[in-house]
């Protein structure tokens, strides 16, 4: 610990008080911390110090030095304890970038050396080595480049890719730049094309379109063969899939609107009848109207007016443009809210969705332009009008990305919904609390208690809201509020981990009573996961209403277990079994459980089956609890001064 501290201490002085040395001094400091670099219980602090010196804010006479360290660097990329080897990552970065003359010599080492790290598939390793990459690459040799190409279209098979597209491409182009052999852009893209995956199709073509743009003047003819590919109904879906997104991504840089070749294609293929053909012409029609918005645009909203049947393809198109940019678009907005407004009048849960994920999306790039459009709409008669528009709210909060004073204020608005009358309109409020509530549940704070009390009663079963249709021979029922008590609790969760200070917990737990009888299996699973986290935040809580709780556990226990012995739904059953189990294995950890005579009575009945006791042994052994014995809860049938003295003799045992 001294010698580290030590260590550190003098990489300190030379980053910020180097003038107190002279040039031997630095030499003989960067040579001692070579030296120091051979021991393994000092090669981490040495890595630190390194990138201490390399960061410091003066500019170090230490390039030789530096050059004669490289190869003790490279060496600890390749250790086998993560903190070293990301230590020297960040050294080798910070010399490449501050010192460059000290890496010049040995590029081709460095590139054929730390490329074999992004075989490793951890993600932070990757992404350092890869800006390492960038900076080297140039000065590296063919074959260093050649071994290096092998690796990365390796690498672009996998889908760590989705994560580091953008560091990815500027390599790819740098390889293929060099427009020779294996490393000509012909060669790369086939390469990329035969080993695509569906998971890293976007990523790859993207890939391929910057690689594609580097000749301008060949553009159009890749243009017409990728364009070949997409009109091929023999092709693949997924190399027609990859087509489409290779030429939206050129054509978000490069006007193709008189490409009427393939303007007329993408016309045809949005009516094709393959769903994912056209989906993928909408995905390349919305990509290429950042080429030319002005002629776009115009085409889409007319077609969005007019032709019901592809207004959902036409909504699709819109919502990758604001993906992509929607800082540009905004000069559009006020011919795009009305239209969108249109198409948030559908019954049509899609449709909706869509509607308000773009609306969000425009929020965060012109709040002060586009709110007043959404709070009119949050009044709005039609109540799919109202639902879309709450929906918004779902879209457009990102922590850091807006103005929180706005949005704060706005928040009294979607509030109001939760007295509305539709169950669409709940449903949407509920899911943009949720994400509001994740992303960052303080922001909730002030309105805390309001949102608890408008969100309890929906957890209840609404009667009216429950149909049955006739099936002929069969009648099915058919429960409307379903998703919105499933909202309810998850939101009720969700604000619990940060905001339980100003929630009312024992009247949370009395519905998630009911919650326990639901007839859903997905709103009773969140009913159990918040008990489970209200019995770990706070145990008194549950003790109150413990013989409820139990009871509706029993009762649904014993009609899963008849399911299974009829062998129906059996998977199913003893899922939702395992679910009751956790409860229980939670209540274990119950202050003084022991002494509750009714749960181990309880625990005792559930035990006596040999299904419920099998799968809770396993469940003790995920848990790592010790299963409780069916024989020990015997003694629970006897007097309690029986089970009192079982509990001393264990006291007595510890």
């Amino acid at each position: 610990d001294i010698k580290q501290s030590a260590i550190l201490a003098m990489a300190n002085l030379i980053a910020y008080a180097s003038d107190i040395f002279d040039s031997k001094k630095l030499s003989d400091s960067i040579t001692t911390l070579q030296e120091r670099s051979k021991s393994e219980a000092l090669r981490f602090a040495v890595m630190k110090a390194f990138y201490t010196i390399v960061s410091s804010p003066k500019k170090l006479p230490i390039d030789k030095q530096l050059e004669s360290c490289l190869k003790d660097v490279l060496q600890m990329t390749h250790k086998i304890l993560r903190p070293v080897k990301l230590a020297a990552l960040d050294s080798l970065l910070a010399i490449c970038e501050k010192y460059p003359n000290a890496v010049k010599n040995s590029s081709s080492d460095i590139v054929q050396d730390v490329a074999q790290l992004i075989k490793e598939g951890d993600l932070l390793v990757i992404r350092t080595t890869l800006k390492v990459l960038k900076i080297t690459i140039s000065g590296a040799s063919e074959p260093a480049l050649i071994a290096l190409l092998q690796v990365m279209l390796e690498f672009c098979k996998t889908p760590v890719l989705n994560s580091l597209q953008d560091e990815v491409v500027p390599i790819m182009c740098i390889l293929a730049g060099k427009n020779k052999g294996e490393l000509s852009p012909g060669h790369i893209c086939e390469s990329l094309k035969a080993g695509t995956l569906e998971k890293t199709l976007r990523p790859v073509a993207a890939v391929i379109a910057n690689i594609l743009m580097l000749h301008k003047e060949e553009i159009g003819k890749h243009m017409e063969l990728y364009a070949k590919v997409l009109a091929n109904d023999s092709e693949s879906p997924q190399n027609r899939k990859l087509a489409a997104i290779v030429i939206g991504n050129i054509g978000q840089s490069n006007d193709l609107s008189k490409n009427d070749a393939l303007n007329m294609l993408l016309n045809g293929l949005l009516k094709n009848p393959e769903e994912e053909i056209k989906m993928n012409a909408a995905i390349c029609l919305g990509k290429i109207t950042l080429g030319n918005k002005a002629h776009y645009i115009p085409f889409i909203m007319a077609q969005l007016k007019t032709q019901s049947e592809v207004s959902y393809l036409m909504l699709v198109a819109v919502r990758e443009i604001v993906a992509l940019n929607c800082e540009g678009i905004v000069e559009y907005v006020k011919d795009i809210l009305p239209v969108l407004k249109s198409q948030a009048d559908t019954d049509d849960e899609g449709d909706r969705t869509i509607v308000a994920e773009i609306i969000g999306k425009l929020l965060l790039a012109n709040e002060t332009l586009i709110y007043p459009e959404v709070e009119a709409n949050l009044k709005d008669a039609k109540p799919n009008v109202r639902a879309t528009y709450a929906l918004c709210f779902k879209y457009w909060y990102f922590k850091g990305k807006h103005d929180l004073t706005r949005f704060g204020l706005s928040l009294v608005h979607l509030l109001e919904l939760l007295q509305d009358k539709s169950p669409k309109v709940h449903k949407a409020v509920l899911d943009s609390f949720t994400h509001i509530a994740h992303v960052n549940a303080m922001n909730l704070r002030t309105h805390c208690t309001t949102l608890f009390e408008g969100v309890l009663p929906l957890t209840v079963v609404n009667p009216s809201l429950i149909r049955t249709v006739d099936l002929g021979p069969l009648k099915h029922k058919i429960d409307d509020g379903e998703p919105i008590r499933k909202g309810a609790y998850a939101l009720l969760g969700q604000m619990l981990t940060d905001l339980y200070d100003k929630m009312d917990l024992p009247a949370i737990v009395d519905r998630l009573v009911d919650g326990l009888a639901d007839e859903s299996d997905e709103v009773q699973s969140i009913a159990e996961q918040i008990l489970i986290k209200i019995s770990e935040m706070s145990p008194g809580v549950i003790l109150g209403p413990l013989e409820k709780i139990l009871e509706q556990i029993m009762k649904g226990t014993k009609r899963l277990q008849e399911k299974i012995k009829k062998s129906q739904d059996v998977d199913r059953s003893s899922d939702n079994i395992r679910g009751f189990l956790r409860v229980l294995l939670a209540m274990n950890k119950l202050p003084e459980i022991d002494l509750n005579l009714k749960y181990q009575e309880s625990l005792k009945n559930l035990l006596s089956d040999k299904i419920v006791s099998t799968l809770y042994e396993e469940l003790c052994k995920l848990s790592k609890q010790q299963p409780v014995s069916y024989t020990h809860l015997r003694a629970h049938e006897t007097s309690l001064h029986l089970v009192c003295r079982l509990l001393l003799e264990k006291k007595k045992q510890k």
